[in-house]
């Protein structure tokens, strides 16, 4: 299925209109085999009630995710948020920017995800990589179609 840039536009406004808590845009392209250019992100995250876009993984170091980061920021609205998808990838995504992040491991074992974000957010990046580094096992395991880190995990890392 194709989506145009005006249909993806026209149904965002009239689903948007009525809602009154803020709406979190998913970027998912590995689900909707739809990739979102600059220019509907700009589109999307102007509809009313936008309050944060789920951009997913970027690869490369801090500086590369950086880049991609400011380039997203350019053309949304400032009050929007944007958040990194990945455990994997969470702490390039803080370090660069980015003001959330969207883990599906974090309410499993949310200190080992906190000591990857708290240290991350602070600006300290060779903790907060260190600290993906040490749970890097977990995130390749969810990564790869896992719901959740086996009880092994949970004990290692909970």
């Amino acid at each position: 299925m194709t989506t145009t840039f005006a249909a993806a536009t026209s149904a965002g406004r009239a689903g948007t209109a009525e809602l009154s808590v803020p709406l979190v845009l998913y970027d998912d392209p590995g689900t909707t085999h739809f990739t979102v250019s600059l220019d509907l992100y700009s589109h999307l995250a102007g509809l009313p009630h936008v309050g944060a876009l789920k951009i997913p993984p970027i690869a490369g170091g801090v500086g590369e995710v950086r880049e991609r980061v400011q380039e997203i920021r350019a053309v949304i609205p400032e009050h929007v948020r944007l958040g990194i998808s990945g455990d994997g990838v969470a702490a390039t995504g803080l370090l660069a920017g980015c003001d959330a992040w969207f883990s599906s491991l974090g309410g499993t074992i949310p200190e080992a995800m906190a000591a990857i974000a708290r240290p991350a957010l602070a600006g300290d990046e060779a903790s907060a990589i260190a600290a993906s580094e040490r749970l890097r096992s977990s995130c390749e395991a969810d990564t790869a179609g896992r719901a959740r880190p086996d009880a092994d995990s949970t004990r290692r890392f909970g």
